[in-house]
């Protein structure tokens, strides 16, 4: 009988750690994912924006369209350090992207002006 309690106890340690390490493999995979999606839609946010900028629209426009767009498409996660620039050649956006302390994204983008019409 006292086997038989060993055996189910042993059993229930190898569940729990069977248990946690699929919740960190899962939890990790998620984060890869978000992480993944969060950098393509930075960088096509990026593009809108020095597609604004090359526009007459005020700068801080631009901005809040960043802001805007991010926030809804990325529920998790905040911009910060943004830096909007245009002259008569080129048009500049950069900026960070935190998810945490640990995982920042840093995203540019260049374009020379005019954008509209340029593949």
């Amino acid at each position: 009988m006292r086997a038989l309690e060993n055996e189910r106890g042993f059993a229930l340690v190898e569940s729990i750690g069977t248990l946690v390490f699929a919740s960190l493999a899962l939890g990790g995979g998620l984060i890869v994912v978000y992480v993944s999606f969060a950098h393509q839609w930075l960088k096509h946010a990026a593009y809108e924006t020095s597609i604004c900028l090359s526009t007459p629209a005020i700068v801080s426009t631009c901005e809040r369209g960043l802001r805007d767009s991010t926030s809804r498409a990325l529920p998790v996660g905040s911009i910060e350090k943004v830096y909007l620039s245009r002259s008569r050649t080129n048009v500049k956006t950069r900026f960070h992207w935190r998810l945490n302390n640990e995982i920042v994204l840093a995203v540019e983008d260049v374009r020379s002006v005019p954008l509209l019409g340029k593949l």
